[in-house]
């Protein structure tokens, strides 16, 4: 706390030292991180005055960099169901700068803004298409990393097909649904671990392989998606991701008890909460609680999807903070 007040103090006299040289682009920054500062503590009306103040700025100036953080961070503070037409607005006002401006890279960023918004408004025809939109873009701008998000936001369109669609009595026989649902969920997330693998980017990869764990597990192959679930454990525990580390302990725990493997279970569950906790996140803490409730007292399940952002995808948690691919965690149906 004391820190961010800190950075509020530092962020308002930088506000007022560029405001006195008429230097938009320095206010502007500045006003981005006492945006960051408020939004840490809590005060979102605050920091979203703040954003669309710094968005104004950079737009005055021309300073398309800015204007396009700024942009975002707005469109992130706005996600939600009822705040669904300002969120969209502004992702869309994003991708017009970007398209504007011939930059198809920074464009195809917009629109996997725009998808994700779709997405976790439940409007996943939408979702698909421009989440297909922004593929196409990051391949003609090169950007591979933007393609795996492009494919993990497909992943998991497919996904809640997947999760609606009834297999039918016969699982070796499953409904046509199910089958296609489940083919295109297992071929958005293969092509998406496959890019990650040949990125730098570890904490991409791990994302991925992740996504891909969910997918084998809802395709019933729990053993294969154990496995999976597990070396993207390692994989965020070479980037020093708690979170991540977090996420994946939640699924493991809940795909040993599938296997009846309850002291297996409770032990990654008890994991996933001491990597929360420390890691300081309380929306995973949450979720390893009700997980580590859920597999010491439930007999047996199937995992199930729950959406987390992260960005899933590329949104930022506050404006400012670093883009990363959307994380999934599983939870025991009710």
């Amino acid at each position: 706390v004391n820190e961010l007040k800190r950075a509020l103090a530092v962020s308002n006299e930088a506000r007022s030292l560029f405001k006195r040289a008429d230097i938009k682009s320095g206010e502007g920054s500045a006003l981005l991180t006492a945006a960051f500062a408020n939004y840490s503590q809590g005060n979102t009306e605050e920091a979203l005055s703040l954003v669309e103040e710094a968005q104004e700025l950079f737009q005055d100036e021309g300073f398309h960099k800015g204007e396009d953080e700024a942009l975002r961070a707005i469109s992130e503070l706005n996600d939600g169901e009822e705040r669904f037409s300002k969120a969209m607005k502004a992702a869309e006002e994003r991708r017009a700068l970007w398209e504007d401006l011939d930059n198809c890279g920074k464009e195809a960023s917009a629109l996997r803004m725009m998808a994700q918004i779709h997405l976790h408004s439940g409007e996943m025809a939408e979702a698909e298409r421009i989440a297909l939109e922004s593929r196409t873009l990051s391949q003609k701008a090169g950007d591979k990393a933007g393609e795996v998000v492009s494919l993990l936001i497909l992943t998991q369109v497919h996904l809640d097909a997947l999760q609606k669609a009834e297999p039918g009595e016969d699982f070796e026989r499953p409904s046509p649904a199910f089958v296609k649902a489940r083919d295109k969920a297992n071929r958005a997330a293969g092509e998406a671990c496959t890019l990650a693998g040949k990125s730098h980017d570890r904490n991409l990869r791990a994302s991925a392989v992740l996504w891909r764990g969910q997918v084998l597990s809802y395709s019933r192959r729990h053993q294969d998606a154990l496995r999976v679930a597990q070396e993207a454990e390692k994989l965020f525990k070479l980037t020093k991701d708690l979170v991540g580390q977090a996420h994946a302990n939640i699924m493991v725990a809940y795909l040993h008890r599938a296997f009846s493997e309850r002291d297996k279970a409770v032990e990654a569950a008890s994991k996933a909460l001491d990597l929360a906790r420390e890691g300081k996140d309380v929306n995973v803490e949450a979720q390893a609680l009700e997980c580590l409730k859920k597999v010491e007292d439930k007999p047996e399940f199937v995992p199930q999807i729950q959406y987390v952002q992260p960005e899933g995808g590329e949104t930022q948690a506050a404006p400012g903070a670093a883009p990363q691919p959307a994380v999934p965690t599983v939870v025991a149906p009710k």
